[in-house]
């Protein structure tokens, strides 16, 4: 007969790869992350403390290791050589020329590149705090994240990407004619150089405490515009535990990411895990489907950095060479759909592939490691209250953006398995995992935010997104409700399109929401408008449109159709009906009223009628979005 040992041995060897194995590695790897946050939590609530000062603890331990490759400048640069250029960063932020103050925010706006870590870790050494702003916007949106960046600061600066400098030459007018000193960040860069690499006095950033501001970055908006998320210096310890901890990062292990460091996948989860490890992060500037495979196999690559748009460009690639020498422990990302997560994970030899939900300012956090194919999320149901207290409210049957409220007691009523509702999380400002620090415009916070929902008082962070949980414990995406949508890896606003569009002469009345277009994932954006008396379907100006979606609008955000009807459907709270129009889509074979559809063509800025023959080669691939 075996020992009890032996039999144990035998047990975990036959399970290792089977979900019951994974199940408990997931449930493991949670328990360790609430360690860590209940350790840091003791330790540093409420106190004066700085990321920063983690970040030079590290450094102090281990200088020598290598954190960040830059694949197109080739640079490799050690943890005591980013510290170094941070230091010029925090000395040139203190210059005459730039004056910045404790709590002041500098509005940040570079491409991957190797200053732009050591940029917002730098001011962050003298109590500067950085807003990381999207490459893509431009006219009144960037003029906007601009401002609400820099509105509260003693002085009021702007620090620009050079490639940038052409795009925005009107923008950088104005914001100069404002009072903003905007510093493009090639001669900047430069006079950066000149400075000292010694560390700043610590008594600089003596008036920051833990959950002040470290970052803001920032997300599709309401209202129409840009919303500054807050990442405090606790919060971002907090990201940077998913990616280390999961993917088991530590010194001589490499993660590759191509995604934007102003998001927060990349440049608080991907940098945060890093710096957390002394792993290296190996950097492109941008995804290039052809380079992929290479970068892996070249830089020894051991995980990697993924969101769903990515993997589907990826396996609907050619194979090339490069692909059969890739072996990855892990891919770690969000938006993996189903049909292509095995094609993805066999193409290129990856041990685990970890899903995560999150939102870059919400509480609700959900990580998958078990190998559960298609769920975003896994804690088990009989922990799940005491482990993460989430939620899963049933939604109302017009308006699926808004919670259920029973009409006897006023509160909300929590969805039975399998059952698709609005999840939420409790919000409780004394346990790190459950705070929600919101945005930098109060009101903002605010709309985010549920009360009454389980019993009178209490207070929910609003996700406005639709899951699933099955009687296991998984969770499953289903739909992203309200006024956003997802496409080509960006969020989108409704309200920020339509009032671009709105802006169009001929047009009345904009509803603006996303639409399913096949083997594609998330949804692009249609505008469903009305003409002002007088304007016919044959006198619509059409390069007004182009025009004002093109100095609006960035590209993912252009709405791909535009559908023509006679009047506008609304709610019983009188609110846009998008439901009914975005089942419709732009199916011809759907579309009522003998509304008409046309299609935007954002690369040559044309519109052409929908036809039955185009929604076809729309469909097929043949005209690709």
């Amino acid at each position: 007969a075996m020992s009890m040992r032996a039999t144990i041995f035998v047990f975990v060897k036959t399970c290792k790869d089977t979900l019951l194995y994974g199940k408990i590695r997931n449930v493991c790897e949670l328990l360790r992350m609430l360690m860590v946050l209940k350790s840091h939590a003791g330790s540093k609530n409420g106190k004066v403390w700085s990321y920063v000062d983690e970040f030079e603890r590290k450094i102090d331990t281990e200088p020598d290791v290598t954190q960040f490759i830059f694949v197109e400048s080739e640079e490799h640069i050690t943890r005591s050589a980013l510290d170094r250029r941070a230091n010029q960063m925090a000395h040139w932020a203190r210059s005459p020329e730039v004056d910045l103050r404790q709590h002041d925010t500098v509005a940040f706006m570079m491409q991957n590149c190797p200053d732009f870590v050591a940029f917002w870790l730098g001011v962050s050494k003298v109590g500067v705090r950085s807003a990381l702003l999207n490459t893509n916007i431009t006219g009144k949106a960037l003029l906007h994240s601009v401002n609400v960046a820099v509105k509260e600061s003693f002085t009021k600066v702007f620090v620009v990407d050079a490639d940038l400098r052409s795009v925005l030459t009107e923008e950088v007018k104005e914001l100069e004619s404002q009072g903003v000193k905007v510093f493009f960040w090639d001669e900047t860069a430069k006079k950066v150089s000149s400075f000292p690499i010694e560390r700043p006095d610590k008594a600089l950033r003596n008036l920051v405490k833990e959950r002040d501001p470290f970052l803001y970055i920032f997300t599709s908006g309401t209202t129409g515009l840009p919303k500054a998320g807050k990442i405090s210096h606790t919060r971002f310890f907090l990201g940077a535990l998913p990616v280390s901890i999961f993917c088991y990062l530590q010194p001589g292990q490499r993660l590759y990411t191509c995604l934007p460091l102003y998001h927060s996948a990349a440049g608080m989860l991907g940098v945060g895990g890093v710096l957390r490890t002394g792993a290296t992060m190996v950097v492109r500037r941008k995804f290039s489907v052809r380079a992929f495979s290479a970068d892996l196999v070249k830089y020894n690559c051991t995980t990697v950095q993924y969101i769903g748009e990515l993997c589907r460009y990826l396996v609907n690639a050619p194979l090339c060479e490069a692909d059969a020498k890739v072996k990855l422990d892990f891919a770690i990302g969000n938006g993996m759909r189903p049909d292509i997560w095995d094609k993805f994970q066999r193409r290129y030899n990856v041990g685990r592939v970890i899903e995560f939900y999150a939102a870059t300012e919400g509480n609700v956090n959900l990580f998958n490691s078990t190998g559960k194919q298609g769920a975003l999320g896994y804690i088990p149901v009989r922990i799940a209250n005491a482990l993460y207290p989430l939620k899963i409210l049933k939604v109302q049957p017009d308006d699926k953006s808004q919670p259920y409220r029973d009409p006897s007691t006023g509160l909300c009523q929590v969805a039975g398995p399998n059952e698709v509702g609005l999840i939420v999380n409790i919000v409780n400002n004394k346990v790190l995992q459950s705070r929600f620090d919101g945005y930098s415009d109060e009101s903002a916070t605010n709309k985010k935010l549920l009360t009454d929902v389980l019993v009178k008082g209490d207070c929910y962070f609003n996700s406005g997104d639709l899951l699933s949980r099955d009687e296991e414990g998984f969770y499953y995406w289903s739909d992203r409700v309200g006024d956003t949508f997802r496409w080509k890896g960006e969020n989108v606003a409704t309200t920020e399109v339509a009032e671009a569009v709105g802006a169009v002469p001929g047009f009345s009345d904009v509803n603006v929401y996303g639409v399913e277009i096949p083997n594609c994932d998330g949804k692009v954006g249609m505008a469903c408008v009305v003409l002002t008396d007088g304007v016919t379907e044959s006198t619509i100006d059409w390069p007004a449109f182009h025009a004002q979606c093109s100095a609006h609008l960035p590209v993912y955000a252009r709405p791909a159709f535009i559908r023509v009807t006679q009047q506008m459907a609304l709610t019983s709270t009188f609110k846009h009906q998008k439901g009914d129009f975005a089942k419709e889509g732009y199916d011809l074979n759907k579309i009522q009223h003998g509304d008409k559809v046309y299609f935007y063509n954002v690369k040559d800025g044309k519109v052409t009628e929908l036809t039955m023959q185009l929604m076809k080669q729309i469909n097929d691939g043949t005209v690709k979005l």
